[in-house]
């Protein structure tokens, strides 16, 4: 009996942790699901490009950086023809580790915007990016800053952002090129297995 009421103890304590960080990872794929037709819906009506940065983080010393994810807006040239896209996203990949004052010299250069949300979103602990694919990218990104577009014409970068959580939870959010649509998985598809569903 005595056994068995420590047990009950521990796990009563237990409870409200494991409780309190579901609802807070639940509370991250909900907004990026959200997030995504946002940012489709502002591109369109703002005649905008805006762009959903992932941080993966960086291996310092042995240990992952803190992973994030918040929103920029191109404050330059928004209407881009197609044989200058590639340009502009060269030019965009080249620019990403920046500081703001660096960024802000140039007028074409993408600003973060806190009109959608409020700032760098840091994951909360026990979830992780795993990988982002690109249907542009040759191969996944593992670490670094991924750049999801949304352009004023409609069209958004066709990605799947891979995260996992804790005891082998996995999820997947697939962003429709079309409609910046964003799709819950509740299991780790590829980009390539999306596509051919």
């Amino acid at each position: 009996m005595i056994v068995l009421v420590i047990v009950a103890a521990v796990v009563s304590m237990a409870m409200p942790y494991i409780s309190n960080r579901n609802t807070q990872n639940h509370a991250v794929l909900r907004e990026l699901t959200v997030l995504s037709r946002e940012l489709h819906t502002r591109a369109k009506l703002q005649g905008a490009v805006y762009r959903l940065v992932i941080d993966l983080g960086e291996d310092v010393d042995g240990k992952r950086t803190p992973q994030a994810y918040w929103v920029e807006k191109a404050s330059g040239q928004t209407v881009l023809r197609p044989d200058e896209e590639e340009e502009a996203f060269k030019h965009a990949q080249e620019r990403a580790d920046e500081s703001d004052e660096e960024k802000a010299k140039d007028v074409d250069a993408f600003q973060e915007d806190h009109s959608i949300l409020k700032g760098h979103k840091v994951l909360p602990s026990g979830m992780s990016f795993e990988r982002i694919e690109l249907s542009r990218a040759k191969d996944p990104i593992t670490h670094g800053k991924a750049f999801i577009h949304y352009m004023p014409q409609g069209l958004v970068d066709e990605a799947a952002i891979h995260l996992k959580g804790e005891k082998a939870q996995a999820w997947t959010i697939a962003i429709h090129p079309l409609t910046g649509q964003a799709e819950l998985i509740s299991k780790t598809l590829s980009l390539q297995e999306i596509k051919s569903q």
